[in-house]
């Protein structure tokens, strides 16, 4: 799955996309482990991302 998802998300496109494909390209060799991990797991680290963005967006309102 990395394989192909490589050329995706290394692909450059200049001039609307230059700092997304450089953090994409600095990233990679952390993202591509996570690839491998069972979906279940991924399901959890997604879920806890929302959470936490979401606590935080309500953190903010009311601060």
């Amino acid at each position: 799955m990395a394989r192909d998802l490589k050329p995706v998300y290394t692909a450059v496109n200049e001039e609307h996309y230059s700092s997304i494909a450089g953090t994409w390209q600095r990233a990679w060799n952390e993202f591509v482990p996570f690839l491998g991990l069972p979906d279940e797991v991924r399901q959890v680290v997604f879920c806890h991302r929302a959470a936490r963005q979401a606590s935080y967006a309500v953190w903010m309102r009311v601060w």
